[in-house]
């Protein structure tokens, strides 16, 4: 059984005019109307399309811990005053 809105990719909850952003991947335009004629019983839908991606970056998480924090290039302990933390997240 396919879920009725399999579409749906992401679906972020905002501020401001727009209550919620849904990522959606649709393999046509039809495709992409039967998506939103699905979607207008929840309330006025606005849509915009991404013509491409300039940027793309992995997201950040914690750091996995081996009990001992890794070197960093300057060979101060990575959590000393005055150094970053790496976070990497991948979806």
């Amino acid at each position: 059984m396919r879920p009725r809105h399999a579409e749906i990719v992401e679906c972020n909850r905002g501020t401001g005019e727009d209550s919620f952003i849904l990522k959606v991947s649709t393999v046509s335009i039809e495709h992409l109307k039967d998506v939103i004629d699905r979607l207008t019983p929840f309330g006025t839908t606005s849509t915009s399309l991404v013509l491409e991606s300039l940027i793309e970056r992995n997201l950040l998480t914690p750091r996995v811990s081996t009990g001992e924090p890794p070197a960093n290039k300057t060979g101060a302990h990575p959590n000393a005053p005055g150094e970053r933390q790496l976070f990497k997240r991948r979806f």
